[in-house]
């Protein structure tokens, strides 16, 4: 026994040597793929600011960006989700002050939804042709512009100023998704998946808690006090991110030749993936209410709460999924959630009970949880040379998505039942599995063989 001893120490000391060396040669093979990271040292505003030093430290690319930098984009994101929600959580008010109809109602989110997408697709082309961090500000000052507006017209109680607000807020989201899905994959680089994950929880932990901040504040000042607030911080943001360096580092491979702008043919199909995934998250986001209450028969406080469960589930799925997608593998993960939500459509659609569709609503939301973030993830891994353009092309086919579930659901009610239409709607996910699939057995499996045969 105790001259085993000796050796399986032995056996552990270079068992232990080897994973260092991988440790380093993995290291090595990031910082080889990034330009040079700024100088420990800078100089802002006549003050120094210490930077940390370039080196890889457990995952972390530890150079070039303070930490004030990494806590502004992430407050962006929970703030964009507090600001968004502002719209559908102030519904019954718009409807009741302005006096408007459920047409101009419903009409009031066709300039957002039409303005993201074509601040989206913009900024494909301007990530190319500006720093990002413009973009960054330029997004947030949409946010406090739209909020300002929003507040305004309700002493105004003008339609046209509404429309307005939204439409800008619109401008805000694109320009801002942009920047805020990318910035994470240049702050932690080995944990990009984790980190473009956790942008979409600060987003969604945002408008989970919207509603009751609204609620809160309406309680205590005013409803126009929210807005007023929100423009202020956003303000306060912008400053603060324009105050601040925010540089990208971008691939050398991409620095050192002309970026060419076509897009892949993998990537288009990404993009397939994100407008399949947002037809799901529509339907469940803005037509649970209706199908609990019309299609099932349940009270209008069960049907709010099994939208305010989607929500929860989501937020929660994101978190949970930023904590192990290391562990487990971004891959895995993504494929996983499509079973679930085709399983929380064929639940919605075959049960009466109202606590297993209040469960549905919950699966619903874990199901669509972290798959857009790793859609977002996983496409600029496998095509880094489009790595900026990516989040503004994802930006805008999830606003399209959104679009045709919320605008198209309704002409189909004409010909079919609520219930058939969310019978109908596992198609999506099912869609998004087999593409997706399909995406990950190639990609992923000529990434490993390209990292394979690069340490022979």
């Amino acid at each position: 026994m105790r001259k085993g001893k000796p050796k399986a120490s032995l056996f552990r000391f270079a068992a232990g040597i080897t994973l260092r060396c991988e440790q380093v040669k993995q290291n090595l093979r990031l910082r080889n793929e990034y330009l040079p990271a700024l100088s420990p040292v800078a100089t802002i505003k006549g003050k120094k600011q210490l930077f940390y030093n370039a080196d890889v430290e457990d995952g972390f690319m530890t150079g070039a960006y303070q930490r004030a930098e990494i806590a502004v984009v992430y407050a962006v994101a929970f703030f964009q989700g507090i600001g968004n929600v502002a719209f559908p959580a102030s519904a019954t008010l718009f409807k009741s002050h302005h006096g408007l109809s459920d047409a101009e109602y419903g009409f009031l989110y066709l300039p957002m939804i039409t303005c993201a997408i074509v601040s989206s697709l913009s900024a494909t082309w301007l990530v190319h042709r500006m720093a990002l961090k413009t973009l960054l500000v330029v997004g947030i000052v949409s946010y406090a512009v739209a909020q300002g507006l929003l507040a305004l017209s309700f002493p105004l109680q003008s339609y046209k100023v509404l429309l307005w607000s939204i439409a800008v807020l619109g401008v805000g989201f694109g320009y801002t998704g942009a920047a805020v899905n990318f910035y994470p994959t240049q702050f932690f680089p080995l944990h990009r998946d984790a980190a473009i994950i956790f942008v979409h929880a600060a987003f969604g932990t945002g408008a989970t808690l919207a509603p009751l901040l609204l609620s809160w504040v309406e309680h205590i000042a005013s409803w126009v006090a929210y807005p007023t607030a929100v423009a202020a911080l956003m303000s306060w943001l912008a400053a603060k991110a324009h105050s601040l360096p925010l540089r990208v580092r971008m691939p050398i491979r991409q620095a050192e030749r002309k970026v060419s702008l076509g897009v892949p043919f993998g990537l288009w199909l990404f993009c397939v993936v994100a407008v399949l995934y947002a037809l799901c998250e529509s339907t469940f986001a803005n037509w649970s209410v209706i199908f609990l209450r019309e299609a099932k028969g349940l009270s209008d406080t069960s049907s709010q709460s099994g939208l305010s469960l989607f929500w929860l589930a989501l937020t929660v799925g994101r978190i949970a999924a930023s904590a192990v997608s290391r562990r487990v593998g971004a891959e895995k993960i993504y494929l996983s959630h499509l079973p679930v939500i085709a399983i929380a459509f064929l639940l919605a659609f075959y049960s009466e009970s109202e606590i297993v569709l209040l469960v549905s609503l919950f699966v619903a939301g874990l199901g669509c949880s972290a798959f857009f973030p790793l859609n977002v993830s996983l496409a600029m891994k496998y095509f880094p040379e489009q790595a900026a353009a990516t989040s503004g092309l994802m930006s805008a086919c999830v606003m399209l998505g959104i679009g045709i579930a919320a605008y198209g659901i309704a002409p189909l009610r004409a010909y079919f039942d609520l219930e058939q239409i969310y019978l109908f709607s596992v198609m999506y996910p099912l869609a998004a599995l087999l593409i997706a699939g399909w995406l990950i057995k190639k990609f992923a499996c000529a990434k490993v063989s390209h990292i394979v045969s690069s340490d022979v």
